[in-house]
């Protein structure tokens, strides 16, 4: 990376907050996951009582892969500006990257504060894709940027906003950036 490279980059980091679906999600997968256990004891002890001695075996492994993915559930997103362009990835479990977005800042119609007379742009129903990569949809420095994808579908992706995020994001896009962040 050159020197202009560096002075241009953005890195952020939020982690998803245990609300809503996201939270009832959870607690399906915990119940689901320590009620196999106890079926399979249950069937182990009804049924197979030769294969008795396998029951602990199955146990165990049923309790590691539902604690393997509760964690995947963790999700953290991370927001980048590098040299102009906005990637957006989602890591789960701190193990798995997902890339959400990448668009360059200059290619973006809008990135405004997702509040007061700036909402409703975002909040269109002509807009065919939403990427929510918020800690939750109440945070009080959630922007937007407005955009359409390589498929060609107008694209809208919420982010928590920084100074440094949104200064670069001034520096390549100045007419469509407004700032109002709080930190």
């Amino acid at each position: 990376m050159d020197s202009n490279a560096t002075v241009n980059f953005a890195e952020y980091r939020v982690e998803k907050k245990r609300e809503g679906t996201h939270q009832l999600k959870r607690i399906g997968i915990f119940l689901g996951w320590s009620l196999v256990p106890l079926i399979t004891m249950v069937i182990g002890l009804a049924f197979f009582k030769p294969l008795l001695w396998l029951t602990p075996v199955v146990v165990m492994m049923v309790l590691y892969t539902g604690r393997y993915t509760l964690n995947l559930m963790n999700i953290d997103y991370e927001y980048c500006v590098v040299s102009g362009e906005f990637r957006v990835d989602a890591i789960h479990g701190n193990a798995i990257r997902k890339s959400l977005a990448a668009v360059r800042l200059s290619d973006m119609n809008a990135i405004a504060p997702y509040r007061d007379e700036y909402k409703a742009a975002a909040d269109d129903p002509a807009i065919q894709k939403r990427i929510e990569a918020v800690s939750t949809m109440s945070s009080p420095d959630i922007y937007y940027g407005l955009y359409t994808n390589e498929d060609g579908l107008s694209t809208v992706v919420f982010f928590e906003a920084t100074a440094k995020i949104l200064k670069l994001a001034k520096l390549f896009n100045p007419s469509t950036v407004v700032t109002e962040v709080t930190f």
